[in-house]
């Protein structure tokens, strides 16, 4: 592997929302297209400014970060429930 599991940095609160990223990788590419395309447009209605590239950029990779947690969370959710039921619960 290129980084160990144990690597202490990918501990950190940041480093979360990059590895949920890379847990869901395929999502989090088809809607990073879906970005690409949406800022382009941003970019050509707005200027090429620095500060515009700057803020479409962090915007874009919020939206992927914030796109990752939301479906890890689904998939968490989707998992308990079906633990649940399996219990003879809900």
């Amino acid at each position: 592997p290129i980084l160990p599991r144990a690597a202490l940095w990918l501990e950190s609160a940041w480093a979360r929302y990059v590895v949920l990223c890379g847990q869901n990788s395929l999502a989090v590419f088809c809607f990073g297209i879906f970005l690409s395309v949406s800022a382009h447009s941003l970019l050509l209605e707005f200027g090429y400014s620095i500060a515009m590239q700057a803020a479409v950029t962090f915007g874009g990779c919020l939206l992927l970060m914030s796109s990752a947690r939301v479906l890890s969370w689904s998939k968490e959710r989707k998992d308990s429930g079906a633990a649940a039921r399996n219990r003879g619960g809900e």
